[in-house]
Formats: C-alpha cells, sequence, structure tokens
C-alpha cells in the first residue's frame, strides 16, 4: 500500500510539473517533450476534460504521429485563421476541442513540421484536446467529400455548399476555391463571380471520385449543382 500511494505521488508530481504559466514556457516544454519522445509528458500537457474512453483510445492511436522522432527546431506562435474550423462531424460522432483555442503553435521539425493548437485554463497554458459525442448514427460510415473549382482569375468567387454528414445536415459559405470534408453525400454547390474576366470549372468529389463535373464557365455567372438522388452509380 505504501509502494501505491508513493508511485501515485511521484506520478501527480510529473503532471503537475508540466504546467506552463507562460506561451513561452508552453513552447519549450512542447519542444523538450517531442525531442525526448516523452509521451506520458505530451498527455500531461493537453487539456482532456470532457474526452470520453473512445477519445483517449483515439489519442493513444495517434502516439506515433505526434511523437514521430522528427527533432524539432523552433516553434512560433500565430492567430487563429479567420474562418478557423474547430468542431466537425465523422463516422457518426461530433468532435470539438477540449477547450477553446487561443491560437497555434507551428513548429519548425526537421523534414517538415507540425501545427498544434494551444488555449489558456486559468493562469496555465495548455495544449488543446479533443472531445466527442456518439450522435446514433447507424447508417453508413462518412467518406472524404470534396468542392474543386479550377480555372484561372478565381478571386472574390464565391462556394456554397450544403452536405450531409452521420444523418445531419450542414451548409456553409466559403471564399476559397476547394475545399474538403466529411459526410454522406454533397447536397448542392452554387458557385458564382462578378469578375467578367473569371474562367471557372466545378468539381465534386465522393471517396476519392469524381461524381460531377461542370462544363467550363467565363466571365459573370454561376454554377449550380444539386444532388440527383434517382442516379445510380
Amino acid at each position: 500500500m505504501k509502494y501505491t500511494i508513493l508511485t501515485l505521488a511521484i506520478f501527480i508530481s510529473v503532471l503537475s510539473s508540466q504546467a506552463a504559466e507562460t506561451r513561452e514556457e508552453l513552447k519549450a516544454s512542447v519542444i523538450q517533450i517531442l525531442n525526448e519522445q516523452n509521451w506520458e509528458a505530451y498527455k500531461a500537457l493537453t487539456y482532456k476534460k470532457g474526452m470520453t474512453d473512445y477519445d483517449y483510445e483515439t489519442m493513444e492511436s495517434l502516439k506515433s504521429v505526434i511523437i514521430d522522432g522528427r527533432k524539432v527546431i523552433s516553434g512560433e506562435f500565430s492567430d487563429l485563421p479567420e474562418g478557423h474550423k474547430t468542431s466537425f462531424i465523422y463516422d457518426g460522432r461530433a468532435f470539438e476541442p477540449t477547450i477553446s483555442p487561443m491560437g497555434l503553435l507551428k513548429l519548425e521539425q526537421e523534414g517538415g513540421g507540425s501545427t498544434l493548437q494551444y488555449a489558456k485554463d486559468g493562469d496555465q497554458f495548455v495544449l488543446v484536446g479533443t472531445k466527442s459525442e456518439d450522435l446514433g448514427w447507424e447508417g453508413p460510415a462518412d467518406v472524404q467529400l470534396g468542392v474543386v473549382i479550377i480555372g484561372h482569375n478565381t478571386q472574390g468567387l464565391k462556394v456554397e455548399a450544403s452536405w450531409n454528414a452521420s444523418g445531419r445536415d450542414f451548409s456553409e459559405e466559403f471564399d476559397h476555391t476547394s475545399t474538403t470534408f466529411f459526410g454522406q453525400y454533397v447536397e448542392t454547390v452554387k458557385v458564382t463571380t462578378d469578375n467578367p474576366d473569371a474562367a471557372y470549372q466545378l468539381r465534386i468529389m465522393e471517396d476519392g471520385k469524381e461524381i460531377y463535373k461542370s462544363d467550363k464557365k467565363k466571365g459573370i455567372g454561376e454554377i449550380q449543382y444539386t444532388r440527383n438522388v434517382n442516379k445510380t452509380e
């Protein structure tokens, strides 16, 4: 019993030692943790409130992706990009951050880089985890969907799309020419531009396959797509 209590005390001490009171302390801790490949310390630095057993299992499955042995050379903080998505639905579960992110920590690593979300919990800086909720979806698994615009002079082009993911309907407006997300199918897409010099074409991808390609359009106008529910593949 004494051994168990001592072990627990040491474990709690290790977790407490990961607290970061400033952003710079957080950055230094992350760099050290990744370079030392200390998975337990990485988890201790991650805000996990609200995570389910499923989420913990998912986090463990990502160990080799996060702790991949690449040396971290440096890191810098940046703001969240405009329109940054923090929640999504995939395969019958709704995913969201364990705590609202306040920015990004971009790491320069050998052979590339990686980006982490961070937040502030009270007076401590932490890494953002992911929690999820089972939606009770019993249909087919969601697949990757894509809305792609190809062409030139597409500045100012607007894309409105609606789709279904795990039995729930969503819609969003995009100000960029390509986007991907998970779902069952794309329901509608509307592409508009007021640029007389624009030349554009709409492609819709479903699970890596092109299911629709519009005619090429030039100048001011629009392209509209509506899913054909009677079509058989």
